[in-house]
């Protein structure tokens, strides 16, 4: 408890005045929640084993090109899969489940899907860039022929297409944190490769026709949800109604008294309460906001280690489009940043990054109980299907 006391005053307060009333204790945790905290420390766990395993695979040229290929395929489905589901299944998960709640492919909160493919899009337009096939002659029929003479060209309109589709899916999504996220990332990843290789002219008009064909493409299914989703943000007065900034505002006054260490990972649900400002007639298990909830959860100590991680890859990435002059590394690696800080701008108005654990609530659709995580409550609920 001295120790604790040392550490996290607030901590140490917290438990002297619950269950050190009733029973005083020599030896505490700096978590809150142990049970919460162990369940965290496993998903990291799991992430660092699949990162090294990865890294492992991924080490051969022709596996690394191989699992780019799959991962863009993969997103394709994914797309066209959750926009289908979108408009035919009449409020029925994968048009079997019938349930009340609002979903977006294969998740119950539209922002968690945009999340997943805003980082996968930008691997997918990079190469898409990287497939274009050059032509030289002056005359536009030459131009032309000779485009559609290259072995390039079908895997570059393919992977096109792909880009399409999961860009289309994403503004389909309505998710106002992806749409930007996805727009920024795109634009940073074009004017990176178009500085690194000298082809700002010559790309500009490929993707400017891929934004025509987007625009053109949303705009069948309809701008009117996208444009009024942004209005939400506020009311016929100017003033605005998102709960977010109190949220953000309430996690603040929680990072205050629990600076260093924080309150435990994944014990935001835990802490919330005791700083809570405002009803919001359901249960808040996350900040929707990945870095003030890491603040929150781990303090400034938690939260340098686990975005040290993102930071890392980023510079040594970056290091290889410096150093390399293969053109492909170059194209993937930028592509790869791009997608890392796609999540990154994110995570500043959702919780993408926590939703990894599948925790014992779920809910249930006829006789079948989808397990998930997030916030649990009627009319507010953030699941991911399993």
């Amino acid at each position: 408890m001295g120790m604790v006391k040392l550490i996290s005053p607030s901590t140490f307060s917290l438990y002297s005045e619950t269950i050190g009333i009733v029973d005083p204790v020599s030896w505490v945790s700096l978590s809150i929640n142990k049970k919460a905290t162990l369940a965290e420390l496993f998903r990291y766990l799991s992430y660092a084993g699949v990162y090294l395993l990865t890294v492992q695979l991924l080490s051969h040229r022709y596996l690394l090109k191989k699992t780019v290929n799959y991962l863009a395929i993969f997103a394709t489905l994914l797309g066209v899969t959750a926009i289908l589901q979108q408009f035919t299944s009449g409020n029925k998960i994968y048009w079997f489940y019938e349930t009340r709640a609002s979903f977006f492919g294969p998740y119950f909160n539209n922002n968690h899907y945009a999340g997943l493919m805003e980082m996968i899009f930008p691997v997918i337009f990079a190469l898409f860039l990287f497939y274009k096939p050059s032509v030289s002659y002056p005359s536009i029929r030459e131009k032309i022929v000779e485009f559609f003479s290259q072995i390039r060209t079908s895997e570059h309109i393919l992977l096109g297409f792909s880009s399409l589709l999961v860009a289309v899916s994403v503004f389909l999504s309505l998710s106002r944190g992806g749409t930007v996220s996805l727009c920024i990332s795109a634009g940073l990843c074009f004017l990176l490769i178009a500085r690194k290789q000298g082809a700002l002219r010559s790309s500009g008009i490929t993707v400017v026709l891929l934004i025509f064909l987007l625009l053109i493409s949303v705009g069948w299914f309809g701008w009117k949800p996208i444009f009024k989703e942004f209005e939400n943000i506020r009311n016929d007065k100017g003033e605005i109604t998102e709960n977010r900034p109190v949220y953000w505002k309430d996690s603040v006054a929680a990072f205050k008294d629990f600076p260093i260490t924080g309150t435990g990972m994944g014990t935001f649900g835990n802490i919330y309460p005791k700083y809570q400002s405002e009803s919001f007639g359901r249960r808040l298990t996350h900040a929707h906001n990945d870095y003030l909830e890491f603040l929150v959860n781990g303090g400034i100590v938690g939260f340098l280690l686990f975005f040290g991680i993102p930071v890392t890859i980023i510079w040594k990435s970056y290091k290889v489009v410096v150093k390399r002059r293969e053109a492909y590394s170059i194209y993937i690696s930028i592509g790869s940043i791009c997608g890392i800080l796609a999540i990154l701008i994110h995570s500043i108005t959702d919780f993408n990054l926590q939703i990894g654990p599948l925790k014992t609530h779920g809910i249930r659709c006829g006789k079948t109980v989808l397990f998930g995580c997030g916030e649990h409550a009627p009319g507010g609920a953030h699941y991911r299907i399993s």
